[in-house]
């Protein structure tokens, strides 16, 4: 019997100390950006469409800001979503820790941003990738930031600019 308790007492404090661990690690998975948990929320909370909002550095060059749908946006949407995240993005602190955050895992300063939306079903397939146009040399300024290309659903990249719209 005392073998049993022993077990149980062993069980529990395994089972314990994993939840800790898993709260620890769910706290601290969110991106060291000025305000990013609360963009993701608003994001996700605005727009209907939107099921996840993440944060990759994927190259040494691309920093992306990935949307996963549950559905198939139309080009209005995109605008929106497009406007409300370079808005976010804009601010001289989030700007500044982006660049930071990429600097953790490379030697040198990102060149691209990019913002993509996928959404996949088993029929369906949706995919935009809105991106900058490298910054040539030197630090990247949001300043350097004014010309975007736009793939839209498979279609050749061309210049978005959803303010001339």
């Amino acid at each position: 019997m005392k073998n049993g308790k022993k077990v149980a007492w062993i069980l529990v404090s395994v089972c314990f100390l994993s939840m800790i661990a898993l709260v620890i690690i769910y706290v601290n998975s969110s991106p060291p950006v000025e305000g990013w948990k609360d963009f993701k929320k608003n994001s996700i909370r605005n727009y209907s469409f939107v099921d996840d909002v993440n944060l990759d550095r994927i190259t040494p060059v691309d920093f992306r800001i990935s949307y996963t749908l549950n559905r198939k946006i139309t080009q209005e949407e995109v605008d929106s979503v497009f406007s409300w995240t370079t808005k976010y993005i804009q601010s001289e602190k989030v700007f500044s820790d982006l660049k930071k955050y990429h600097a953790k895992r490379y030697r040198y300063s990102f060149a691209r941003l990019a913002i993509v939306f996928t959404y996949r079903d088993n029929n369906e397939h949706f995919e935009c990738n809105i991106f900058s146009s490298p910054v040539s040399n030197g630090e990247p300024n949001y300043a350097d930031y004014k010309t975007w290309y736009i793939e839209y659903n498979g279609k050749s990249s061309e210049v978005y600019n959803p303010m001339l719209k």
